[in-house]
């Protein structure tokens, strides 16, 4: 497994870094297969993970604890902007299930990105979304919104048993076992009023919007209207 990284910032000890490519094969003639997109997991037909940390990196075990090595998954993603970097970066101490996905819209295909995010620290799951550019960011905050359920569900449906353990053996979390936290972080490059969309979402959600234009970041909490 390879990564090809660049120093983009350095100071002392610290630094910062772009992933440029990955591989994870070679031809017959030894050169190395470049892949172009990120290294993550995979878990097809797998009924049980462990997940455990060992030297700073999470490894997966697979049920008879054989390691599970990571494989090309998403395109790589570069010249990120500062809403696009958020959305990247958000919840570094959560365990992520991410993919991206290619919609229509009436001025062509836009690609969208998504994270099931699994919060170590409150014990639930809940999704975060970026969202491009020219691509009428409200309506489709909105479709992503009512099609939540069926997002985290669809994505999480191989996780049957999925956990995570610390490098000392202690606090072992079981993260398939995490409610549904209800939550949806919209990372937008365009304004979307987050008052307007939680009017169009179905009720019960707590919403957080960011956007490169307009205002800092938006929340809102929408609860599900009482009975009475």
């Amino acid at each position: 497994m390879i990564e090809y990284l660049e120093i983009t910032e350095s100071a002392g000890v610290n630094f910062k870094t772009e992933l440029l490519d990955t591989a994870v094969k070679w031809d017959e003639k030894g050169n190395i297969e470049w892949s172009g997109r990120e290294l993550g997991w995979n878990y097809p037909g797998i009924s049980k993970v462990h997940m455990k940390a060992e030297n700073n990196e999470w490894v997966n075990l697979d049920e008879g604890g054989q390691r599970i090595d990571p494989v090309p998954t998403n395109t790589i993603w570069r010249n990120l902007s500062t809403t696009a970097l958020k959305y990247k970066n958000c919840y570094p101490s959560a365990v992520k299930v991410s993919g991206d996905s290619a919609l229509q819209g009436s001025r062509g295909e836009f690609t969208i990105k998504f994270s099931i995010v699994f919060d170590l620290e409150k014990r639930e799951k809940f999704i975060a979304f970026y969202i491009p550019r020219d691509c009428y960011s409200f309506y489709a905050a909105k479709a992503l919104g009512n099609a939540y359920n069926n997002i985290i569900e669809t994505n999480t449906k191989d996780l049957k048993q999925l956990t995570s353990t610390n490098a000392d053996g202690s606090d072992e979390i079981r993260i398939d076992e995490f409610p549904d936290g209800r939550r949806i972080h919209f990372f937008s490059e365009e304004y979307i009023d987050i008052d307007l969309l939680g009017k169009q979402i179905a009720a019960g959600y707590r919403l957080t919007v960011e956007c490169q234009d307009g205002p800092p970041p938006q929340i809102n909490y929408i609860y599900r209207p009482s009975s009475k």
